[in-house]
């Protein structure tokens, strides 16, 4: 019996001694009975100096102190909860506590266990000022998109309008360089004007997006098939689908979302005719869209490029547009809170896929 008690005397102070946090053990008028090497190395005091206190004496005044002095009128918080420590050389430090009453032989003890959360409370902060330096840099985004749409519009308009004006009153009257002149002039303002369109609508996402509301992904395929009639027509594209499942999202963001996708797979096309597939997936909590084609691919060296701000991979002349397409379409998947990716092969296709939660709509 004696062995077998000491065998479990062994076993309590192994694990004891082995866990990370600060352990006390507090008597029924408060005072410590007992601590861990961790609590020793975590208020810098030794164990017999320990001896000497109550777990609230390691509270400072006016913070929060949840042990109660008299175990026998004791009520505790079912859960962790958080305050401040300080340490022997006056340091203060954020922790968790938790207590619990617990039967030693006869007598009734405390259990008191003290994390210290200082590290958490650091990567806390940091992400809040992360999230907060996002915000301003979202709005300082809107406001610049905004400012620069309406300084920019008025002019372009006039450059547009007169361009316009001499390629209807002077063409064939000036020689072919001049109406090519002409062209390049309105071609070049209808560029920019687009570019304008999409900064605005890349930066007015997270700030501009409508609540989200059930959405019926057959019906947003459908819009957009008729919005693109005029390029699957021109390319003969084959565009094919699995049933798609109603959703939560903002219906207008989740129709760009598909016609972006879409048509940049009827467009990045090679000889052959595109095709062009939208599947789906239920994975536990969320649903994975898979969009793919048979197009011309990605080079990998390229794959971390796509879904930036105005990266392009191509020029003008072979592929026209204003490198804002994929950069809009990561913004809509993390305001509904999926991720966006592509998995590709240069000449072999390249299938996007991204995931939206299986919220119940």
């Amino acid at each position: 019996m004696e062995e077998t008690l000491q065998a479990s005397e062994t076993r309590y102070r192994g694990i004891f001694e082995g866990v990370q946090d600060a352990i006390f053990v507090e008597g029924i008028t408060g005072e410590i009975l007992d601590a861990n090497a961790c609590a020793c190395e975590m208020f810098g005091y030794r164990r017999e100096e320990l001896l000497t206190k109550t777990v609230n004496d390691l509270v400072p005044d006016g913070y929060l102190a949840i042990i109660p002095g008299d175990l026998m009128d004791a009520t505790l918080p079912e859960n962790p909860v958080e305050t401040v420590n300080v340490r022997s050389n006056g340091e203060y430090f954020p922790v968790e506590i938790t207590a619990r009453l617990q039967e030693i032989g006869k007598e009734t003890v405390m259990l008191v266990v003290v994390r210290d959360i200082t590290e958490r409370k650091q990567v806390e902060k940091a992400f809040e000022q992360s999230k907060l330096d996002l915000e301003r840099s979202n709005t300082d985004l809107e406001r610049f998109a905004s400012i620069a749409s309406h300084d920019l519009r008025e002019p372009l308009r006039a450059i547009s309008g007169f361009a316009d004006l001499l390629a209807k009153r002077y063409r064939e009257q000036l020689d072919a360089d001049a109406d090519d002149y002409i062209a390049y002039i309105l071609d070049g303002t209808r560029r920019l004007q687009r570019l304008i369109d999409d900064l605005l609508t890349y930066s007015r996402v997270g700030t501009r997006g409508k609540a989200f509301e059930p959405v019926d992904c057959e019906t947003i395929l459908d819009m957009v098939i008729t919005n693109l009639t005029m390029a699957i027509g021109e390319s003969g594209a084959v565009v094919t689908h699995d049933p798609l499942p109603s959703i939560l999202g903002d219906r207008v963001q989740l129709e760009q979302l598909f016609q972006n996708l879409i048509s940049n797979a009827i467009k990045f096309r090679g000889e052959e005719r595109p095709e062009v597939h939208i599947g789906v997936v239920r994975r536990n909590s969320e649903w994975e869209f898979s969009i793919k084609d048979n197009g011309i691919g990605i080079k990998p060296q390229h794959m971390d490029r796509i879904f930036v701000i105005f990266q392009r991979l191509h020029t003008q002349d072979e592929y026209p547009g204003t490198g804002l397409g994929l950069a809009i379409c990561k913004r809509i998947i993390e305001r509904h809170g999926g991720r966006i990716w592509v998995v590709s092969e240069s000449g072999r296709g390249s299938t996007f896929y991204f995931t939206i939660p299986a919220r119940e709509p």
